[in-house]
């Protein structure tokens, strides 16, 4: 957390279970800690709930991108001075990414920004993904990997990378008495 915050502008990309959003939220506590004004966004409502219940302590403003886009549309831009975003690869869209460089006046390309993303997962549930977005977000900004999974053990790693191809980090928790099943899922319509 440390190097992320020496810089204004990082791009931190980790698989599933890499802590993104632990070190996202560790970011904020520090932040506030040191009276910066923070805004925390994800596009889940569930995760922003989340956070927010897990940063109560903080003056660090949580919301979901919905509620944000909302506010930049009606022009009351929430006042802060660090933006997090944590699970990015949700706004590597054109439409996301101009709600995001409105909250500055220069763009993200010149904000204290923090994007917590999975590298895996730039097809997005949510929006359509935008290469140049990605190279966007990127450009100028500090890179730090995440690849020591703590949250899975290692045999489930192994089965998830396996069937999905995604790098989901070194999972270094092994336990000999966990196994992994295929099951076949049926969806009837």
């Amino acid at each position: 957390v440390d190097m992320i915050l020496a810089n204004r502008r990082v791009v931190i990309e980790g698989g599933a279970g890499t802590g993104k959003t632990l070190v996202a939220g560790r970011a904020c506590e520090i932040l506030d800690a040191r009276n910066e004004s923070v805004l925390f966004v994800c596009r889940s409502p569930v995760l922003a709930s989340f956070v927010k219940h897990r940063l109560s302590a903080t003056q660090v403003q949580v919301m979901n991108f919905s509620s944000l886009r909302r506010m930049v549309d009606k022009g009351s831009l929430p006042t802060f001075s660090a933006l997090v975003v944590d699970e990015g690869q949700d706004m590597l869209d054109l439409e996301s990414i101009d709600v995001l460089d409105a909250l500055f006046d220069e763009g993200i390309a010149k904000g204290r920004c923090y994007f917590f993303m999975d590298p895996n997962n730039q097809g997005s549930l949510y929006a359509g993904f935008d290469e140049s977005v990605l190279e966007y977000v990127k450009e100028g900004s500090a890179k730090v990997p995440l690849t020591r999974n703590c949250r899975n053990t290692r045999q489930i790693g192994e089965h998830t990378m396996m069937y999905t191809g995604g790098d989901i980090g070194n999972c270094v928790i092994s336990s000999d008495d966990v196994r992994c099943e295929k099951t076949k899922w049926v969806v009837n319509s």
